[in-house]
């Protein structure tokens, strides 16, 4: 359980960093794409607007992703300190998927 938990620590780290960084950049990038547009007043490059826009749309996208490691992290903490009520993928998944997925397979 030493390395669950070791490892839990790295995910809340690394986590709470990439989500931080990545939600500042993404703050950064967006007021600067907005302040661009409503100083000229028009878009320049219609295209050049639309995938820096996208881009700004993926990285908000990845700001949650990185979320979700944080909660995975509080996921293994409590794991490692109650391994009884560790649940397993059967457990998770609806039995339907599983028929289906297995069906696919064969």
């Amino acid at each position: 359980m030493r390395r669950l938990e070791k490892t839990a620590r790295y995910f809340k780290n690394l986590g709470t960093f990439g989500f931080w960084s990545q939600l500042v950049c993404t703050i950064v990038s967006a007021g600067i794409l907005s302040f661009s547009t409503v100083v000229t007043g028009k878009v320049t490059a219609p295209f050049t607007f639309y995938a820096t826009a996208a881009g700004i749309a993926a990285a908000f996208i990845s700001v949650f992703w990185s979320f979700g490691y944080i909660r995975l992290s509080e996921r293994l903490r409590r794991t490692a300190k109650e391994p009884d009520k560790v649940l397993f993928s059967s457990q998770l998944l609806p039995t339907s998927y599983i028929v289906s997925n297995i069906i696919q397979k064969n």
